[in-house]
């Protein structure tokens, strides 16, 4: 798949699509923001208003998850380390620029 991939044409920027979590977390330089509340943790991506949601009220995944970019998460916190579980990623593009 990635030697048909030319990233003049099929990059998922050119059609604000905000490509996957790791990537539109540190695209160009918009804000990126992170809210907790009691039952979940929201990772708003500056890059086409993105957002992540973490579950926490939660301990297992949904069963009929439609796939999305940022797949279905999970999480728990063990001491102050936050725990995510993620499930249900469409499938696209990891490195925009190199088409894997």
């Amino acid at each position: 798949m990635a030697e048909s991939y030319d990233v003049r044409y099929d990059d998922p920027v050119l059609e604000c699509h905000p490509i996957n979590i790791i990537q539109s977390w540190n695209h160009d330089i918009n804000t990126n923001g992170i809210t907790q509340s009691d039952d979940k943790v929201e990772l708003q991506y500056g890059f086409v208003n993105f957002t992540r949601t973490i579950y926490m009220d939660i301990d297992e995944h949904a069963e009929n998850i439609q796939p999305s970019t940022a797949g279905y998460s999970i999480g728990r916190w063990e001491d102050d380390v936050l725990i995510v579980d993620t499930i249900g990623f469409e499938p696209g593009v990891l490195l925009h620029q190199g088409g894997v």
